[in-house]
């Protein structure tokens, strides 16, 4: 997840200005506490002017205000190690403080609770341990609060519910346990919510539904339970919404059809049931659904073809049936359609041969029937092409060799007949290429020597005549060669250059 921190509030005002004692001692309070800063925190990368007589503004990484108070303080990617003294409590008129991607250790000092006039507070990515403390809820000025990639425990404190000025809380990659405190719901000003890769349990509050400046919510990779809220389809400001990997029931809500600005839906692997709703074809936004490793069913709703901008679809892993929708074929922007894995029966739209910047194409595992269309030989960017395990028919067409960049083709476990075409031959990035239980005749194209990244060709299972070519001999990346009839393994020819 992209997070991007405003510093608006973070410049320093210019000028030294007149101080009188009790400012001046208020700075050497500062200067105390950057140095308590500094013994505790090893060898940093840059620290110029540290512990110095220079003023504190001349010191790298910090600012100061007209009376030389310690404004913000950044020293993010600075090799900070060890942990964060209780003296910076001390900093009163501190507004931001950014350390993020260090190494510091230790637990988040309670006293940085009084910091009120705090509006950015960054800790992520450290080895920070310990709990959230509640007393962070006495920052009311607070506009972003990132502790992620850390390793807190604990759960998320209520509290926080007062911090009603947030507009991003980020506290993701941590191992938080505990139910997502109903109070988040109050932070109406928040943007960006992510609280994903945690142990969090339960449901996901109706409440937060109510935040309707959110444009990013990410809750993926927990132990939530229970359906997903109705009250989410009000987030009509929402953009990215991510619920993936967890263990959430029930149907998937029609109103999330109404997030019409949404780029970015992740729902896979949970224990979804029901139809794929038809409303989700007017998100016209959309870039990724991913509904795959459910337990959804029913049919794939022709309204997709609404998706214009989509860039994946994934609905593996389900229980969908009935056939491919030919209207898929006019998403034109696809780079990704998983469908492997479902009851799908039928033919394989000749469309989906439209799909020019698809580059992978998975629809192993299913029913489908008939031939492989001669058109998905234009996909000329599919590096991924799988359609084992069906009930194909046919040859496998020529065209297929002009799949320059495919780097896997497995079309076993089919009804496929003919001949092995010479024009896979082409195929010189393919690294496994398996044609195993099927019906394919005739002899093993000597062209297939030139496939010299190939690591596995499996052919075994099949009707094919004579010997092993000695061409493939070859390839020396190949690491499993099975070639069969009747059980038995097939000679390799004899001949001048074995």
């Amino acid at each position: 997840m992209a997070i991007i921190f405003s510093e608006s509030c973070c410049h320093a005002a210019g000028g030294t200005g007149t101080r009188g004692q009790g400012s001046v001692a208020s700075a050497a309070s500062d200067r105390a506490a950057l140095v308590a800063l500094y013994d505790a925190t090893g060898d940093w990368n840059f620290d110029t002017n540290w512990k110095t007589d220079k003023p504190l503004a001349d010191w790298y990484g910090v600012s100061v205000n007209n009376e030389g108070r310690v404004i913000s303080l950044h020293l993010e990617n600075n090799n900070l190690t060890g942990g964060i003294p209780r003296e910076l409590g001390g900093l009163t008129n501190l507004e931001s403080l950014f350390f993020y991607s260090n190494n510091l250790t230790g637990e988040i000092p309670r006293e940085l609770g009084g910091l009120t006039n705090l509006k950015g507070l960054t800790l992520g990515n450290n080895d920070l341990t310990g709990g959230i403390p509640r007393e962070l809820n006495g920052l009311t000025n607070l506009k972003w609060l990132d502790l992620h990639s850390n390793d807190l425990t604990g759960g998320i404190p209520r509290e926080l519910g007062g911090l009603t000025n947030l507009e991003s809380l980020y506290l993701h990659s941590n191992r938080l346990t505990g139910e997502i405190p109903r109070e988040l719901g109050e932070l109406t000003n928040l943007k960006g919510l992510g609280l994903e890769n945690n142990d969090l349990t339960g449901e996901i509050p109706r409440e937060l539904g109510g935040l309707t400046n959110l444009g990013l919510l990410a809750l993926g990779n927990n132990d939530l339970t229970d359906g997903i809220p109705r009250e989410l389809g009000g987030l009509t400001n929402l953009e990215s919404l991510y619920l993936h990997s967890n263990r959430l029931t029930g149907g998937i809500p029609r109103e999330l059809g109404g997030l019409t600005n949404l780029e970015w839906l992740h729902l896979h692997s949970n224990r979804l049931t029901g139809g794929i709703p038809r409303e989700l074809g007017g998100l016209t936004n959309l870039k990724g659904l991913g509904l795959g490793n459910n337990d959804l069913t029913g049919g794939i709703p022709r309204e997709l073809n609404g998706l214009t901008n989509l860039k994946w679809l994934d609905l593996h892993s389900n229980d969908l049936t009935g056939g491919i929708p030919r209207e898929l074929g006019g998403l034109t922007n696809l780079e990704s359609l998983h469908l492997h894995s479902n009851n799908l029966t039928g033919g394989i739209p000749r469309e989906l041969g439209g799909l020019t910047n698809l580059a992978s194409l998975q629809l192993g595992d299913n029913r489908l029937a008939g031939g492989i269309p001669r058109e998905l030989g234009g996909l000329t960017n599919l590096k991924q092409l799988a359609l084992e395990n069906n009930d194909l028919t046919g040859e496998i067409p020529r065209e297929l060799g002009d799949l320059t960049n495919l780097e896997s083709l497995p079309l076993h476990s089919n009804n496929l007949t003919g001949r092995i075409p010479r024009e896979l031959g082409s195929l010189t990035n393919l690294t496994l290429l398996d044609l195993h239980n099927n019906r394919l005749a005739g002899g093993i194209p000597r062209e297939l020597g030139g496939l010299t990244n190939l690591a596995v060709l499996h052919l075994g299972n099949n009707r094919l005549a004579g010997g092993i070519p000695r061409e493939l001999g070859g390839p020396t990346n190949l690491e499993y060669l099975r070639v069969q009839r009747d059980g038995r393994v097939l000679p390799v020819e004899t001949g001048p250059g074995r």
